[in-house]
């Protein structure tokens, strides 16, 4: 039996050129180098739809 497991990790970027786009690029970049090197899991990162107020 497989198992997900989901998190939500939220940025708060403290240059202003550090977009949605460069932080999930970056995140993904982190997460496969781990994911890489220990084989441990494999994994998927989606941006989340914008809330509207």
């Amino acid at each position: 039996m497989e198992k997900e497991y989901e998190f939500i990790v939220k940025f708060k970027p403290k240059v202003s050129w550090a977009d949605d786009i460069f932080l999930g690029n970056l995140l993904a970049e982190a997460l496969g180098n781990i994911a890489r090197n220990t084989g441990y899991f494999d994994f998927e990162v989606r941006k989340l739809e914008e809330k509207k107020e």
